[in-house]
C-alpha cells in the first residue's frame, strides 16, 4: 500500500459539510496546505491524535489564522469540527480547515490566493517548468544551495503532480 495521497475532490469534500462553500477559500487552503498534503497520512487529520490536534491548533489556528484565543476555546472548536466530520473515515486536513477558519470567520484571508482552480495551475506553471526543465535560459544560478533546492523540488515532484492532476481536472470541470 502507498503512502502517496490519493487524488482527492477537495471541493466536493468541503461542500459535503458546507454546501456553498468558498471555492476561492478552499483553493488559497488547499495552497496554503500543498506540502501537508503530498502523503496519505498527512493529508488526513487524527481528531483522537493529541500531537495531531496540537499540531492543528499551534501550526493552522495560531500561526496560520493568527487566533489568540486560550488553548481551551481553540481545542474546543477542533473538538466541534472532529464531531462534525466524525461521518468520515478519512477527515481530510483542507475540510477541517476550512470549518475551523469558518468557525473563526477567517476565510477571506485564502480568498486573497488564486481565484480557481484553473488560476491555481497557472501559477504553478511557472514553478513545476522550473522543478523538471531546470532555471529558465539566461538565469544565473550556481553554488551547492541551488542545486539542494533544485534536487529537492524533484523530490516532491510525485506529490505536486498528483495535486496538479487533481487542480487540472477542476479546472476543466
Amino acid at each position: 500500500m502507498s503512502n502517496e495521497a490519493p487524488a482527492v475532490d477537495w471541493a466536493d469534500d468541503v461542500k459535503r459539510y458546507v454546501p456553498d462553500a468558498d471555492s476561492s477559500a478552499i483553493a488559497g487552503i488547499l495552497h496554503h496546505s500543498m506540502v501537508a498534503l503530498k502523503t496519505r497520512e498527512a493529508s488526513l487529520v487524527s481528531f483522537g491524535n493529541p500531537a495531531d490536534t496540537r499540531r492543528v491548533r499551534e501550526g493552522f489556528c495560531k500561526k496560520t489564522l493568527g487566533l489568540t484565543d486560550p488553548d481551551a476555546v481553540l481545542d474546543s472548536a477542533i473538538a466541534a469540527v472532529g464531531e462534525r466530520m466524525s461521518d468520515s473515515t478519512s477527515p481530510h486536513r483542507v475540510t477541517a480547515y476550512y470549518l475551523l477558519a469558518d468557525q473563526f470567520d477567517r476565510l477571506g484571508q485564502f480568498r486573497e490566493g488564486p481565484k480557481s482552480s484553473a488560476e491555481a495551475a497557472r501559477s504553478l506553471a511557472p514553478w513545476t517548468a522550473t522543478m523538471f526543465d531546470g532555471p529558465p535560459p539566461g538565469t544565473a544560478i550556481g553554488g551547492p544551495s541551488t542545486d539542494l533546492t533544485f534536487a529537492t523540488l524533484v523530490g516532491l515532484s510525485g506529490g505536486v503532480l498528483a495535486m496538479l492532476a487533481a487542480i487540472v481536472s477542476q479546472a476543466g470541470r
